[in-house]
C-alpha cells in the first residue's frame, strides 16, 4: 500500500537470473506486437536507447 500511494506502483516483479535488459525489452516488444496483431513487416523502424 505504501508503494502504491507513494510511487503509484501496484505490482513488482523479479526476473530470472538468465534474463537481461535486452531480453526484457524484446519480450515487451513481442507482447505488444501480439496484443495489437502486428507482424515485424508492419514495423518500419524501432528506436532503442
Amino acid at each position: 500500500e505504501k508503494l502504491q500511494k507513494g510511487l503509484g506502483v501496484s505490482q513488482m516483479a523479479i526476473v530470472d537470473t538468465n534474463q537481461d535488459p535486452a531480453c526484457l525489452a524484446a519480450n515487451a516488444c513481442l507482447q505488444i506486437m501480439q496484443k495489437n496483431k502486428l507482424s515485424p513487416d508492419d514495423i518500419g523502424r524501432l528506436y532503442v536507447s
